[in-house]
């Protein structure tokens, strides 16, 4: 992955899902057992940060409520 400047940078991940689409499709996620706020409808709801109310973890793209759901939000 590289990072604004250009530099290659390697990430860890336990999990990483990629989703398509523009309608946030969490329904069978089971996010209540995260304790992650979320709505069907809307998605599933993040701060500044990205971080959702589980504070590890994050969600970024077509899933989160507030944004603008554009698939290159979740690639930046």
């Amino acid at each position: 992955m590289k990072d604004r400047n250009g530099a290659f940078k390697s990430v860890l991940f336990d999990v990483l899902l990629i989703a398509t689409g523009k309608t946030p499709n969490i329904s069978e996620l089971n996010l209540e057992l995260a304790e992650i706020d979320h709505s069907v409808e809307d998605g599933v709801y993040v701060n500044q940060f990205l971080n959702t109310t589980n504070f590890n973890v994050y969600a970024v793209g077509d899933c989160v409520a507030q944004s603008d759901r554009l698939t290159h939000n979740a690639e930046e």
